[in-house]
């Protein structure tokens, strides 16, 4: 037997069957009667929910899925017999009152039994015009990205369709960045007031960390050339908590006062693609002048934790 089951469902189950004879045994001493009637099973519905309510709402929802459990089988019992009841229960002389006072009784039953998921539900039913009104929302800012300027289209490498955004923040250093529209969000997430509707490749113009890792060294980058815009391939492949990261740089001209993008990948097959494109290796020296970086070259490397490197040829 699966020794989830064991451990998670069946010690509630088990409390759940002990709590329902218990209920019963106490209502029939009470009643001094075998037969429950109406009064009786609300009692029992009553204990039951309220119990459930109150341990869900102490524990903050920690405990609410074994409370839910182990008041299940009870729950459900007493709220059957309950509606039973409440439907044989003689009808008041307006047939129509009658059939509207019982159906709201017993919605209200069903409701508080299936507590606290039944809220849940009720929440999302409350909330759908509001969700609809944001995704609508969501849509029209998407499309609006999706118009403008095309930077570069890197699809037939497994990448994305990259559109140029003049709008800028601070965290962009209020230079254009790049959102790569293949890639939807949710909108749910916000970066200093841009609302982040795709994945964004950052603007490294007037950063200092342009390759900081390799700041000092000899090595060699890979400069590829396609439809004429150059493709920097960073010669590193970059772990962090043993997740392989690999880095391009992408702009249209090699000078210090362009604009550099740069694109995070996390699948090898890209970065072999890419290095069959037509170019030249450039060395670091040679390149940070094109780029403007050299006074960077000073300033002493910096390697965040929990990173770690390797040669993009291993």
């Amino acid at each position: 037997m699966n020794t989830f089951f064991l451990t998670f469902f069946l010690p509630p189950i088990i409390i759940g069957v002990v709590l329902t004879v218990f209920i019963f045994l106490a209502l029939i001493k009470a009643n001094k009667k075998r037969e429950l009637g109406l009064r009786s099973y609300a009692i029992g519905f009553g204990i039951c929910a309220g119990i459930n309510i109150v341990v869900f709402v102490v524990s903050m929802g920690f405990l609410g899925a074994h409370s839910f459990i182990i008041l299940c089988g009870p729950i459900m019992i007493f709220s059957g017999m309950l509606t039973k009841k409440l439907i044989q229960k003689p009808a008041l002389h307006n047939s129509i009152i009658n059939f509207i006072y019982k159906s709201i009784v017993i919605v209200l039953i069903w409701i508080i039994a299936f507590s606290p998921f039944s809220w849940f539900g009720i929440s999302e039913i409350i909330n759908i015009p509001k969700k609809n009104v944001a995704k609508q929302e969501l849509l029209q800012l998407q499309e609006e990205i999706s118009s403008r300027e095309t930077y570069a289209d890197l699809t037939q490498f497994g990448l994305g369709v990259y559109k140029l955004d003049y709008e800028g923040d601070s965290f962009m250093l209020g230079n254009p960045f790049l959102w790569d529209i293949a890639q939807p969000k949710d909108g749910n997430i916000y970066s200093n007031n841009t609302r982040m509707v795709y994945d964004t490749c950052p603007n490294l113009k007037d950063e200092e960390t342009w390759d900081d890792l390799n700041r000092g060294t000899d090595v060699l980058y890979d400069v590829k050339l396609y439809e004429g815009m150059y493709i920097i391939i960073i010669p590193d492949i970059y772990y962090t908590y043993d997740e392989p990261r690999f880095y391009v740089n992408i702009c249209k001209e090699l000078s210090d006062d362009i604009d550099l993008f740069q694109i995070v990948i996390y699948n090898r097959e890209v970065i072999t693609k890419l290095q069959e494109l037509p170019g030249e290796k450039i060395s670091r020296k040679e390149l940070i002048e094109k780029l403007g970086k050299t006074k960077w070259e000073d300033v002493p490397r910096s390697q965040p934790p929990n990173v770690t490197r390797a040669p993009l040829d291993d």
